[in-house]
């Protein structure tokens, strides 16, 4: 009997003095033993639970920071944006899950500006789009690609101005109006603009149009003297080339073409000019007569031009008759 009471005796003390943890054999400071690492008890034999700063594989924990840290979400997973949980200790402004119209992919606060391209909030670029916000000569203030008239001034890609279109002030590339610029500017009320503000070239300094008088042409010019000293005339009816270079008809008398009343002797190695004609043609045809003389002695073709070849002759052989009756 005594035998029996203290073997009992002795296996209640190696029970009571029993800690190893993980023997599958709950002693007295375990909480849970399992023979290892389960989802309910973690492997130092305690209750698996996120946030005992005990990172429980087999109970879905990624990690265990006893909360939230910077790696660390407070549900015991690894931190990442998109997983839907906000972890501020990271840098996250907001986890969506992906991007939204109020927070960019990266799990900031979609901001135009703020350096991150946001489609969903109708971004078309932000500033270089790798978090360096502001206007660029590219982008403008509302995140929208640069266009010269869109009515947003964009100085950094040279804009001037803006006002949606040509205007008074602002020409229709950006640039402030300014007559001599090159640039027409019709509500501006320039009718031109030549780049200068010159006169006397067709657009005025004030950029107004010059309408200059328009200087006509001078007539066609009579062709030279012929040999009997009469230029024919000229399309516009002027006279035609001076008579110094034909006959001379100096010295001859007027009246009725021999001289003998009232003038001197003609001088008989030239050739007289018939009836009462200077030696040129005046006529608004061009003649080689004169309008009376033609009519009171002679035809002379039928585009009143040069006389016959065989009145020349016989004026020749008059001359002749004279000198030998002189003799």
């Amino acid at each position: 009997m005594a035998e029996a009471v203290e073997e009992g005796r002795s296996e209640l003390l190696v029970a009571e003095g029993d800690t190893d943890c993980g023997d599958g054999v709950l002693n007295k400071d375990e909480d849970c033993d399992d023979a290892g690492e389960s989802a309910l008890c973690n492997a130092n034999c305690t209750i698996a639970m996120c946030g005992d700063d005990i990172a429980n594989m087999a109970a879905g924990e990624a990690c265990d920071d006893e909360g939230e840290t910077a790696d660390c979400d407070a549900d015991c997973t690894a931190v990442e944006c998109g997983d839907l949980t906000v972890t501020m200790l990271a840098g996250e402004d907001c986890d969506d899950g992906a991007e939204t119209a109020d927070c960019n992919d990266n799990c900031t606060f979609a901001d135009c500006g703020d350096g991150f391209v946001n489609m969903t909030a109708g971004e078309i670029c932000d500033g270089d789009g790798m978090g360096g916000g502001g206007v660029t000569d590219v982008c403008d203030p509302d995140c929208t690609e640069v266009e010269c008239g869109d009515a947003i001034l964009n100085l950094v890609a040279g804009e001037i101005c803006d006002e949606g279109g040509e205007s008074l002030n602002c020409n229709a590339d950006c640039t402030e109006t300014a007559c001599g610029d090159g640039v027409l500017n019709v509500s501006a009320l320039e009718e031109c603009d030549d780049g200068n503000i010159l006169n006397d070239d067709g657009c005025s300094a004030t950029c107004t149009l010059e309408v200059g008088g328009s200087s006509g042409g001078s007539g066609d010019s009579g062709d030279g003297g012929d040999s009997t000293g009469a230029g024919t005339g000229g399309d516009d009816g002027t006279g035609g080339g001076d008579a110094s270079g034909g006959l001379d008809t100096s010295g001859g008398g007027g009246g009725e073409g021999e001289g003998s009343e009232g003038g001197g002797d003609a001088d008989t190695s030239a050739v007289p000019t018939p009836g009462t004609g200077t030696g040129a043609a005046t006529g608004d045809d061009g003649n080689y007569f004169g309008a009376e003389d033609r009519d009171a002695n002679c035809t002379s073709g039928e585009d009143g031009g040069r006389p016959p070849a065989g009145l020349l002759f016989a004026l020749l052989g008059l001359i002749g008759l004279r000198r030998r009756a002189r003799r």
